[in-house]
């Protein structure tokens, strides 16, 4: 059985949907650890690494400020395979003035 994941992004508030494609769970402590582990482990850059999350009953939020869009969508494909996250909600801000 595939799981479905609903990714938020709040800034331009739209919905995508897409397949978990793992089997398992996971606990409320372990998924947001799980989290954290991956985007500070992340190869795309260290304002990534920055990003901080929390997770109540599927529910992943990501928080933190990354330099260029394209790291905020890279947090959010780094965690959405995490089994039991059934809802991320992306709150990454872009400021560009980070290096």
């Amino acid at each position: 059985m595939t799981g479905r994941t609903t990714l938020i992004n709040q800034h331009d508030a739209t919905l995508h949907h897409g397949d978990i494609g793992k089997q398992g769970t996971t606990s409320n402590g372990e998924i947001a650890g799980a989290a954290r582990n991956l985007l500070q482990n992340s190869p795309y850059g260290g304002s990534l690494r920055t990003a901080s999350c929390s997770e109540h009953e599927g529910v992943l939020v990501l928080h933190g400020r990354v330099h260029t869009y394209h790291q905020k969508q890279r947090a959010q494909e780094a965690v959405r395979h995490i089994p039991g996250v059934h809802c991320i909600i992306n709150s990454i801000e872009v400021d560009s003035r980070l290096h």
